[in-house]
Parts: structure tokens; C-alpha cells; sequence
């Protein structure tokens, strides 16, 4: 991008004039780093040059991409229809991020992988954001080169002097990534997804619903444990063939389900909440229990 003034930077100058329908269908990618070598037989490739990291500000752009874009937009109701407020929030952090997120929870941070480290990318929040926004201009467009750089590294931090080192071959790289992922010269950016916010805000959205219709939370994970005499003669009437069998602890137990606070017919494992752990299981686990519906 060149080492021009930030006022009349070339790069950025282009970088803004840029048309964003053209830059969704000229958008291509490209897998082979400049210095990066190929075996594609007939297509095979050999590069003459050397590997050419990012610029300050080229990284900086990628950077400062991820992260805080101002203040969301606070428009969704808080209220249900029937008056009951609701329990949770799709507001889950006031400062907004050029990433979407399920109710703006931000799961997601990045580690920046290049020849100098590996780098925690870490984004502010709260109001630990707030001296982050006040100090640089509203407008990226009015941004100069050192301004994208100082926003760049107040966020970055160095957790590795060294970059990810594998052999090159599978398990540690997949089919073809062994010839061109993670070489001299590149930026990675690795995404780590933290759903534990996230997580606690769908349970309350679950339990805001009224007696009758919130689901039953079961723990896949663990079988059912009767406690008490009656859920014991229930553990037992499963077992001699008297009423369905209860495959999975119920959360807090059957009293919820004889009370009537929780619907037995809309079984919710947490294998299922818990996505990301074998979502095939998750989804044939709640296929049968939505099915199965659990005896009182």
C-alpha cells in the first residue's frame, strides 16, 4: 500500500472508492501466497519471489475489520405480547461489531497467526470500549493511516513469538492445505467461538414462555436418577413395562413436569443446546425424545 501520508494514502483512497456490489461479485479467492510453490501437475506452479507479509496497514485494515463499529441500534422488544417482560435480551453488548451475532453476544474472537507470532485479538467491550471509540474519527472513511494502525495494536496481543509449526501432513493439515495453508509470509486469522453467553441467554428466552409451553430441559449426558419415592415408583413403572421409560435426567427432576411449568411433550436435551458437541447425535437425540414423551 506504500508509505504515503495517511491524509492521501493511495491505498485507503481506493480502498473507499471502491463499489460494494462490485466488490460481491468481483470477489474471488486466492489460495496461493505470493512465494508459495504448488504441485498441480500440468498446473503445477513455481514461484520466483519471495514471501511478501502484509503491510502495517493492510493488517491493521483486517484487524480493525473484526471489531468495534460504534454503538447497535437498540429496536427489538422487551416486552412479550401478553405484557410479561422478557427474561432475556437480543442486546446482550451495547457496542456493536462489523461481525453479526446471535443477539450481539460476540462469541467469536480471533487469533492472528503471521512471521512474527501469534497474536490474541482482543476486542473491547462494555465500557472498556468506550475510550477505544471517543479518541479516533466517527467515519473509518476519515481515518488516517496511523490512526488504523494505533487501533490495530491497542487490541493485539502477543501470546506466541513463533508461528504455528506442524508437519505437513494429515492429521495437522487436510488434503491440499499441506501445500499452501500457514506458509512464510501469510496472516491467518483462526476463529474461537465462546457460546457460554450466548448459551445462558437462550435459556432464559426458553423459560420466559408461559407454564405449560416452556420445554423441558433434559441432560442427555447423564441417565435418569430418580430421587424421591414418587420419582423413584416412576423409575420403576418404566422398568416393568407399566409407563414409557425415561431415558435422561429431566432438569430439577419430574416435580416440573407435575406441576405443569414445563411442557413434557417439547423435550430441549442440552446435547442440542450444546450444538457444537456432535450435532448429529444432538439432532437425532432430539428427534426421539421430542417423540418419546416423558412419563409423570
Amino acid at each position: 500500500m506504500g508509505n504515503e501520508d495517511g491524509a492521501t494514502h493511495n491505498g485507503l483512497k481506493e480502498l473507499f472508492e471502491y463499489p460494494f456490489m462490485s466488490c460481491l461479485t468481483d470477489r474471488r479467492t486466492r489460495r496461493v501466497a505470493r512465494g508459495t510453490s504448488i504441485n498441480a501437475g500440468p498446473l503445477s506452479y513455481t514461484s520466483p519471489n519471495q514471501p511478501d507479509p502484509l503491510s502495517k496497514l493492510e493488517e491493521a485494515i483486517l484487524i480493525v475489520s473484526t471489531g468495534i463499529t460504534g454503538i447497535s441500534t437498540h429496536d427489538g422488544p422487551l416486552i412479550r405480547p401478553d405484557g410479561i417482560p422478557e427474561l432475556a435480551t437480543p442486546f446482550l453488548n451495547v457496542i456493536a461489531r462489523s461481525a453479526s451475532s446471535a443477539d450481539n453476544c460476540q462469541a467469536t474472537s480471533f487469533f492472528m497467526i503471521n512471521d512474527q507470532g501469534i497474536f490474541l485479538v482482543k476486542q473491547p467491550k462494555g465500557r472498556d470500549a468506550i475510550p477505544f471509540i471517543k479518541d479516533l474519527p466517527p467515519r473509518w472513511a476519515d481515518w488516517k493511516e496511523q490512526d488504523w494502525i494505533a487501533a490495530a495494536d491497542a487490541v493485539k496481543v502477543q501470546v506466541s513469538t513463533h508461528r504455528l509449526d506442524f508437519p505437513r501432513d494429515y492429521p495437522y493439515y487436510l488434503g491440499w492445505n499441506a501445500q499452501i495453508s500457514n506458509r512464510p509470509g501469510t496472516t491467518m486469522f483462526l476463529p474461537v467461538v465462546d457460546c457460554t453467553w450466548q448459551y445462558i441467554n437462550a435459556i432464559l428466552i426458553l423459560a420466559s414462555e408461559p407454564d405449560g409451553k416452556r420445554p423441558l430441559f433434559i441432560d442427555d449426558f447423564r441417565s435418569f436418577h430418580p430421587s424421591g419415592f414418587i420419582e423413584i415408583m416412576a423409575w420403576l413403572g418404566s422398568k416393568l413395562g407399566l409407563s414409557p421409560e425415561i431415558p435422561y435426567q429431566p432438569c430439577g427432576g419430574l416435580k416440573w413436569i407435575r406441576n405443569k411449568f414445563v411442557n413434557k411433550d417439547n423435550a430441549a436435551p442440552l446435547r442440542t443446546l450444546c450444538w457444537w458437541d456432535r450435532p448429529w447425535a444432538s439432532a437425532v437425540c432430539f428427534t426421539v425424545l421430542s417423540s418419546c414423551p416423558i412419563s409423570t
